[in-house]
């Protein structure tokens, strides 16, 4: 039963690494884009779901079904002067279904 048990805890732990690991990398991947333009941003992620202006800042918002349960993931980059200057992402799930 030990035995079991620990075996329980190291794969708990694993996954656990294991998800904080993909979120490191899909944070990282948005991070690349920082600097880019939104031409760039177009022609590698397609036409963006909606975007919009204000303050001088534009916001472009790209949502994705990540699952056939209807979880979905928002990511909106914040453009100035046509430059890509922030990222944000939103999962639709607790189980941040993003990565």
């Amino acid at each position: 039963m030990k035995k079991l048990l620990s075996i329980a805890c190291i794969l708990i732990v694993a996954s656990c690494a294991s998800l904080e690991d993909r979120k490191t990398a899909y944070e990282d991947n948005l991070r690349s884009w920082i600097g880019n333009t939104e031409t760039d941003l177009i022609q590698s992620w397609g036409v963006p779901i909606d975007s919009y202006t204000t303050s001088g800042s534009k916001f472009v918002e790209y949502i994705f079904v990540t699952n056939g349960l209807g979880h979905t993931c928002t990511v909106t980059f914040t453009i100035v002067d046509d430059r890509i200057t922030y990222w944000r992402w939103k999962s639709s799930s607790a189980r941040n279904t993003c990565f």
